[in-house]
């Protein structure tokens, strides 16, 4: 079992540094990239991000941090239309992948940079290839494998979207795979499932696993923290939640009950990008578990993390309304704020002013889906029933 500091105990020490030392800049460890994609000598100071300043900004345009938008018309052919509903959209290398939903069928379609349809990742039917249920999906730049879950838990299917070739594999270890991430080496990590912690109360409890490409258990992350919560008749509202997501490099971490964000690399090595400052919002496991909405809602319960080159994106609940902040990691000041009743960001450029979803975060980029009809006036070729446009926003 690998012995570590626990991410509470490394935020304890974190925050000890800070108060005493007041360091000039983050620690760093040979060869780990505190965040990911920007470069390796890029050394910054660990920033606080308060929930309580007030933004600069409740609207993104090309008047504060927008660089620029670039538009990519998804190529219009049959087998490269998108579903009615976009979920998600994840670069891989120099492709782009969407998945969509139509009612009950899910796709996972790979196209080139300009827009031209490359593949579907994933096909739907009961083939030796392909999936009756899906439940997750990872990916890894560094190998080019997207590997595919099924929702029974038994079943995956590797894409090299190279060679295109697929290939299935059993996954039945016991184990429900939560915030699953490829790593470059080949291996995973997943967050453990919900435990009683009271059929071992004086053992150490793991809180992640390593998992080799066979998806067997290599090592896992162990101490003496309860995250167990618990799911009681009347109780509404949002609940704590742990963060687990792909990154460059490796993957970023936020415990369910410490305030700081960390990226893990391959070798398992943790390091501190960014504290959560919440104040008197910071609601506690017990709360969680048995507060009613009315309650919870003077509470900060985070939703979503997503780390960019030099910006964090936060969604959150507060106030019975969704959040959504983006803070400077660099001065780690709050950039912009909005909330309303819909997830998402307002913008105003072009075309678009009002709220959209953003679905993927990536760089110092954001992407979301836009309807043709909506770009008509913007990209003259373009057709109102033509395949749907994605929109690339570069901060």
């Amino acid at each position: 079992m690998r012995r570590i500091l626990s991410p509470l105990q490394l935020s304890a020490v974190f925050l000890l540094l800070i108060v005493s030392c007041k360091p000039k800049g983050a620690n760093s460890q040979q060869n780990v990239n505190p965040i990911g994609a920007a470069p390796v000598d890029k050394e910054r100071m660990v920033p606080i991000l308060s929930f309580d300043d007030k933004a600069l900004f409740d609207t993104l345009s090309y008047s504060n941090i927008i660089q620029s938008v670039n538009y990519i018309p998804l190529e219009t052919r049959q087998e490269a239309f998108i579903g009615r509903r976009v979920t998600g959209i994840k670069r891989i290398r120099d492709k782009y992948m969407i998945i969509s939903r139509d009612g009950m069928n899910a796709s996972f379609k790979l196209f080139n940079t300009d827009g031209t349809y490359y593949t579907d990742a994933l096909t739907m039917g009961r083939g030796p290839v392909e999936m009756t249920f899906f439940s997750s999906f990872t990916f890894n730049d560094s190998t080019g494998l997207i590997t595919f879950l099924d929702s029974e838990g038994g079943k995956a299917v590797k894409t090299d979207i190279v060679s295109l070739d697929k290939t299935r594999f059993s996954v039945r270890n016991g184990l429900k795979y939560v915030g699953l991430v490829a790593l470059d080496n080949g291996n995973y990590l997943s967050l453990t499932d919900d435990y009683d912690s009271k059929n071992t109360p004086d053992k150490p409890m793991p809180y992640m696993y390593l998992l080799n490409q066979d998806f067997q258990i290599t090592d896992s992350l162990c101490d003496m923290v309860k995250r167990e919560k618990k799911t009681i008749e009347g109780v509404d509202g949002p609940q704590l939640q742990r963060f687990l997501s792909q990154y460059p490099g490796g993957a970023i971490y936020k415990d369910l009950l410490n305030d700081t964000v960390f990226f893990i690399n391959n070798d398992l090595h943790f390091k501190s990008i960014a504290v959560f400052d919440l104040g008197k919002r910071k609601p506690t496991l017990k709360e969680s578990n048995y507060d009613s909405w009315e309650k919870k809602k003077n509470k900060v319960y985070i939703r979503n993390i997503d780390v960019m080159d030099d910006y964090m994106h936060v969604t959150y609940d507060y106030d019975k309304l969704i959040y959504e902040a983006i803070w400077s990691l660099e001065s780690g000041q709050l950039l912009y704020q909005s909330s309303s009743d819909l997830i998402g960001i307002n913008v105003s450029f072009d075309s678009f002013n009002g709220r959209m979803p953003i679905t993927s975060f990536s760089g110092n980029k954001l992407y979301f889906p836009a309807n043709a009809s909506n770009l008509t006036g913007v990209i003259p070729s373009l057709k109102p029933d033509d395949n749907i446009v994605l929109v690339e926003i570069t901060l």
